[in-house]
């Protein structure tokens, strides 16, 4: 091998090692969010739910340290024979350190009105509700029309601070992949108790009994084997 193969042996090596970890290091920076499906199991089986409430919440498969979800698409399912209520003011979406914010119901025909209540949303039996939920801190008015809000800020934030030596370090180690972080949200519902007699044959609701569910969500970095495209 001559002197200039061997330069250029060489250089050809360091570039493609170079584009090698440069693409690792883009994979690196893969997170994924995922319910704590043993802690939702644990709330409805204390409250006796398990057979007559299902949650599930969709995430994407992967997200960035830049790109995390402003917005939760939440699902419950009805699976008694009364009508359950999920009440959006009363339920809450925390940030970790437990700093509760209010949680918003979003339409696709209006921007939300944060000065007003909240309506109940109504789950018949045997039926599931599909909605999309932010938190209230979440909302910005739009750049095109102030007067509309709009999610804009994400509900768990992943960065350091130099300033910050706690919180920078936790950083670190969150990228490193050594611990997850969480956010989580209590879910509220309204149901009627079993009907009771009242005036003759009219069967009346026995009172409105309320329960709280627990929804942990779990960030975590990916290794980078656990993204590869093939």
């Amino acid at each position: 091998m001559s002197p200039v193969d061997l330069i250029v042996l060489i250089v050809y090596t360091l570039t493609v090692s170079s584009v090698i970890l440069r693409a690792i290091r883009s994979l690196t920076d893969k997170l994924t969010i995922a319910l704590d499906g043993d802690r939702l199991k644990e709330s409805l089986e204390q409250q006796n739910l398990q057979e007559k409430v299902a949650v599930k919440v969709g995430f994407e498969k992967q997200y960035t340290p830049d790109a995390l979800p402003k917005t939760l698409n939440l699902s419950v399912t009805n699976q008694s024979d009364q009508v359950i209520y999920v009440d959006w003011d009363s339920s809450a979406i925390l940030k970790k350190g437990g700093r509760s914010r209010r949680t918003i119901r979003l339409t696709p025909y209006k921007s939300p009105d944060l000065s007003q209540a909240q309506a109940w949303s109504a789950i018949a039996p045997s039926s599931t509700l599909q909605e999309q939920i932010t938190a209230e801190d979440a909302l910005t008015p739009s750049k095109d029309n102030p007067e509309i809000l709009e999610p804009a800020k994400p509900l768990i934030e992943v960065k350091g601070d130099p300033k910050d030596k706690k919180k920078d370090q936790e950083f670190k180690d969150f990228m490193a992949g050594k611990i997850t972080l969480s956010f989580s949200m209590c879910l509220v519902i309204r149901a009627t108790g079993a009907p009771v007699e009242a005036n003759g044959d009219r069967l009346l609701p026995s009172g409105i009994q309320t329960y709280l569910l627990h929804c942990d969500f779990i960030l975590k970095k990916s290794p980078w084997t656990d993204v590869v495209p093939w």
